[in-house]
């Protein structure tokens, strides 16, 4: 039960460094999305890395998912 329950919008995340790679693309790529993360599709809204953010960050996933559940 190690590091269950973590909200990681509210906290550090400790990262070695090689796992950066694992948490990034290296383009923005996947399903392009508006600044209120809304598909070409109505009412269809896509967040992480299907999302059209740069990289494909943990952290941008996150704050797309975010945008997303608000709209």
């Amino acid at each position: 039960q190690v590091n269950r329950n973590n909200d990681y919008r509210n906290g550090m995340i400790e990262m070695h460094i090689s796992e950066i790679g694992f948490c990034s693309g290296h383009s923005a790529s996947g399903v392009y999305v508006d600044d209120n993360a809304c598909t070409t599709v109505p009412g269809l809204y896509d967040a992480g890395d299907m999302a059209s953010v740069p990289h494909n960050y943990m952290l941008g996933a996150f704050t797309n998912g975010a945008v997303a559940g608000e709209h």
